[in-house]
């Protein structure tokens, strides 16, 4: 969807969206409904974003009604509503520290660049966290989310609002200490994540 996208516009990339998504049902379906909306909000156009967000359940519905909240400034709302996702997504992640060897590495060979819903709630409510005026608790959540998993969580823009925050910090020799200390995270675990992501 992001090659449409980028080849003939936003546009045509929502037509063509829509003609792939009268042939989905299901669960599929709901994916192309929220990629659909994201792009729709990327350009800010917000009604069409939440025709698009309807009717989308679960956890993925609370995403997208976190990322309308924050497109009308609801950053409060967003915070809340996001809250409540990243918390049973913290639960998910303890039982599987749990497991078994083989489960574990069974878990670890999930495509990396496959967004989970997850990671969606814990990168807006970061966002969200930090339009409120804090930097220290989004800062911990991100760090938390790639501890958690790394070969999972530490993807390009994972690293890149995590770096953000470091920045924003202050001190900018703690800074550069811990983007270079994230950096070779990325070495060692071959997780070819982008240079310009650790903003060094």
């Amino acid at each position: 969807m992001n090659a449409i996208t980028s080849a003939g516009g936003w546009e045509s990339g929502l037509e063509t969206g829509e003609e792939i998504l009268e042939n989905l049902v299901g669960g599929e379906k709901d994916i192309m409904k929220g990629t659909l909306g994201r792009i729709a909000l990327s350009v800010g156009d917000i009604e069409k974003a939440e025709r698009y967000f309807e009717g989308i359940e679960g956890e993925e519905g609370e995403v997208c009604q976190g990322l309308i909240l924050m497109s009308k400034k609801d950053f409060t709302g967003a915070r809340d509503v996001l809250l409540k996702v990243v918390s049973k997504g913290e639960i998910e992640e303890e039982e599987k520290a749990t497991k078994s060897v083989e489960e574990f590495w069974r878990d670890l060979k999930v495509i990396k660049n496959e967004e989970s819903v997850y990671m969606s709630a814990v990168n807006n409510l970061v966002l969200a966290e930090l339009y409120l005026g804090t930097v220290a608790q989004p800062l911990a959540r991100l760090e938390k989310l790639i501890l958690t998993n790394p070969i999972r969580y530490m993807t390009d823009v994972v690293v890149f609002n995590l770096c953000t925050l470091y920045d924003l910090s202050g001190d900018n020799v703690v800074s550069g200490r811990r983007k270079r200390m994230l950096e070779m995270v990325g070495m060692e675990y071959r997780l070819g994540i982008l240079k310009s992501s650790f903003r060094i």
